[in-house]
């Protein structure tokens, strides 16, 4: 009985080939020179196998042309790239002016959907390119997505519907960017980096993704978060939050997270003490913590837990005046030699709440050499037995 369908590949190996998705141009021209080719012509005795070997030839003459026409898809560029055996399909359309042309784009005929990445990143950007429509992208499908410097302020929720499982790294950055779907984003089965630094997003709902590694949303003003807002992204590993204007930072966002490692806070407006479990993670695997550049007074004393013992922790050019041992013995104590707190650029008195520090040689080696008291002298260079006079 004749079988409709796809071929599954399992028969390829009999002629000496290779499985259909492993064939490629390089592969096809080898086997010509080889004359492998012919031979596995005259080893076939099958009438569905020669249909097959007709199929590759066919396959093969499109292999030397994998791009879509030049003219149908102007003013996008269509390049190719080879990667061992493999051939990477790239499409740059910097030069698109409007949502209408770059729709336009991919209503043309591409001999393969499957691409390795898009790039709409103009040297001047054009204000008629303002919406990622529905489908704008048709059929055609990328791994790696990078928008940057355009005047795009929509991204449909179809948008991107064709790449939900192919798509890895989508960096949509430095836009007018105020409605994104990310309600979407569990569609992504490989989502792993996502970037939409230096957009207009009015606020960021609960993120929901089985996949997410890495998670930029640094440079977006007036974005709050909540104790649910990280919940659902169980595999987040890093976390940019840097320059968004942020003045408070709710206990124990991170509480659920087993994987991180970075947290970028830096050049916000967090004030005061920090609070008790705003870095409080699972396990300790917090490599890096960035609160360097804002006007944080001091700590709680369970204000950071689950740093991994090698783990750095950046508070330079803060308000810190005074380091409590209630309050800093407790984050010390979860590192090694190897890790640093770096306190640099701090107004630190010096006086009598240091004399713990100082008496405790391994606790001091963990603060960085470039911190200072605040009449410029290293506190490493503090003589312990004038403080002892005085305290």
């Amino acid at each position: 009985m004749r079988r409709s369908g796809k071929h599954d590949g399992r028969g390829w190996p009999a002629l000496g080939l290779p499985h259909p998705d492993k064939i490629t141009l390089p592969y096809l021209k080898r086997l010509e020179t080889e004359g492998s080719l012919s031979s596995a012509f005259e080893n076939t005795t099958s009438l569905a196998m020669t249909s097959l070997l007709v199929l590759l030839l066919v396959a093969a003459a499109a292999a030397t042309r994998p791009c879509p026409d030049a003219n149908a898809i102007y003013p996008c560029t269509c390049t190719t790239e080879d990667i061992g055996t493999a051939i990477h399909l790239n499409m740059d359309c910097s030069d698109v002016t409007s949502d209408s042309r770059l729709q336009s784009v991919f209503q043309a005929s591409f001999p393969f959907s499957n691409f390795w990445s898009l790039t709409i990143n103009p040297v001047i950007s054009h204000p008629a390119l303002t919406t990622l429509s529905p489908y704008v992208f048709g059929e055609v499908t990328f791994v790696h997505v990078l928008i940057d410097n355009t005047y795009i302020h929509t991204v449909h929720e179809e948008a991107f519907s064709a790449s939900h499982s192919t798509l890895t790294n989508l960096t949509l950055i430095n836009s007018k960017i105020n409605e994104f779907p990310f309600e979407t984003m569990a569609s992504f089965l490989h989502l792993r980096n996502l970037s939409l630094s230096n957009n207009r997003f009015p606020s960021l709902p609960n993120l929901e993704s089985t996949s997410l590694e890495v998670l930029d949303l640094s440079h977006n003003t007036a974005l709050t978060f909540t104790q649910d807002t990280l919940k659902g992204t169980p595999q987040l590993r890093d976390i940019y939050l840097h320059n968004m204007d942020i003045t408070y930072f709710p206990a124990n966002v991170f509480s659920s997270l087993n994987r991180l490692k970075l947290v970028d806070l830096s050049n916000n407006v967090l004030k005061g003490k920090l609070e008790q479990a705003i870095f409080r993670v699972p396990l300790d695997s917090v490599e890096e913590i960035r609160l360097n550049d804002n006007s944080i007074t001091g700590i709680a004393s369970t204000a950071i837990t689950g740093m991994h013992r090698t783990a750095t922790v950046d508070f330079s050019n803060n308000h810190i005046t005074a380091l409590e041992w209630d309050d800093w013995y407790p984050l010390l104590d979860q590192l090694t030699g190897v890790g640093a707190v770096d306190l640099s650029g701090n107004p630190l008195q010096c006086s009598c709440d240091l004399v713990w520090l100082l008496l405790d040689e391994d606790e001091l080696d963990k603060i960085t050499d470039t911190t200072t008291c605040v009449d410029g002298t290293p506190m490493k260079n503090v003589d312990i037995n004038d403080l002892l006079l005085m305290c």
